[in-house]
């Protein structure tokens, strides 16, 4: 359905009602947007996908999301991953403690409703859904505390972890025997960036649990070309799931000491056999408070097996030579090739009808496992 239909309101607005009033607490609710064949449901006030101009786009149109208090609608402090009903997402927000029902539209319910104070669209969103009771899952398995050996002092030292691939996110700790020095702290704070600022030392620092010594967080980096020698970085390989330390030039070396370097925390990912259709996960295997079933409404999708050598072998000059723009057909397709390694197959067409536009038509990997492989184009 259309939310924003034309009214003889001086506002359009989407109003919803719920038979109860929420608990005064974060809640969530998922609004799935139907897809479109056409240019898209953009903005007039700019087109564009990416996270900056999406926050720009959200800000020069202004919805307002308000709650019924009994006298009047109250302005609800709500944040919106939808970007102004532009894309599938959730629409966050605390539930006010005097929200009350009222009658409207022949329904006694608990009302919310969404202004468009500001802005328009090419064309009018259209909401396929709006879930309760929805979270995001990935089907990832999490690891703690893991030993991944003894540093012996050397340059270049790596260190394996047993289980792989390896996704982005682990805490490489090492245990120090003297506590970093206040210039190497700030270093330390600074190269983690604002997480370091918001949690404290505590963030890249703590007293090892057996008195010998100091737990350090190291960082990990793409290289450790621009590293000193004194910066407690790493690299990871994400085909060998291997880190990897400097040499005391570009990097500083690990001290000698025994199991001392420690993985706090890492997540190893499912893979493409992850991409499970809807109403494929249906237990629940731990018990958690007041849950008592859960359902995947949607099919899993972005799980894919580590690109192969031949494959980074096709696709290396192509990157070199567009270096991440666009100019010609073929640019646009080895483009969405390294985007994912979940497509298959890309072909990029000329739009005639409108200049300067191309259509990318894509076919996704799917696995000989999943159900749905014999239907796949």
């Amino acid at each position: 359905f259309q939310p924003f239909l034309p009214i003889s309101e001086e506002s359009p607005t989407l109003y919803l009602g719920f038979k109860d009033p929420f608990p005064n607490e974060k809640i969530q609710l998922y609004f799935e947007l139907a897809e479109t064949d056409g240019p898209g449901r953009r903005l007039r006030s700019g087109p564009g996908q990416t996270s900056a101009i999406l926050n720009t786009i959200h800000a020069e149109q202004v919805i307002n999301w308000e709650f019924w208090n009994g006298k009047e609608w109250g302005s609800l402090v709500a944040r919106d991953h939808t970007y102004g009903f532009t894309q599938s997402g959730y629409v966050d927000f605390v539930g006010p403690k005097e929200h009350r029902s009222n009658k409207r539209y022949g329904e006694n319910l608990h009302w919310l409703r969404a202004r468009l104070e500001f802005g328009g669209y090419d064309e009018p969103p259209m909401l396929r859904n709006v879930i309760l009771n929805t979270v995001f899952a990935s089907n990832v398995t999490t690891y703690g505390e893991t030993i991944l050996g003894s540093s012996k002092g050397m340059p270049n030292q790596a260190f394996k972890f047993v289980r792989g691939p390896v996704l982005p996110g682990q805490e490489i700790w090492v245990r120090e025997r003297e506590r970093p020095t206040k210039p190497d702290l700030e270093a330390i704070a600074l190269s983690h960036g604002p997480a370091a600022h918001g949690q404290g030392e505590a963030y890249y620092l703590t007293a090892d649990p057996d008195g010998d010594g100091f737990l350090v967080r190291w960082k990990e980096v793409d290289s450790l070309y621009e590293s000193t020698p004194a910066s407690r970085h790493y690299t990871k390989d994400v085909v060998t799931s291997a880190i990897r330390f400097g040499d005391g030039v570009r990097g500083l070396v690990p001290p000698k000491a025994d199991r001392n370097i420690v993985c706090k925390r890492y997540q190893v990912g499912g893979g493409e056999e992850g991409n499970v259709p809807p109403e494929a996960i249906t237990v629940l295997l731990q018990a958690v408070p007041y849950v008592d079933q859960v359902r995947n409404i949607y099919a899993a999708s972005g799980g894919c097996a580590l690109e192969t050598v031949e494959e980074a072998k096709r696709r290396g000059p192509h990157s070199l030579k567009a270096k991440g723009r666009a100019v010609t057909a073929e640019d646009f397709e080895w483009l969405a090739i390294e985007a994912s390694n979940s497509v298959a197959r890309v072909c990029a067409l000329p739009t005639h009808e409108r200049e300067g536009e191309v259509t990318v038509v894509i076919v996704p990997k799917v696995a000989e496992s999943h159900p749905d492989f014999m239907d796949k184009p």
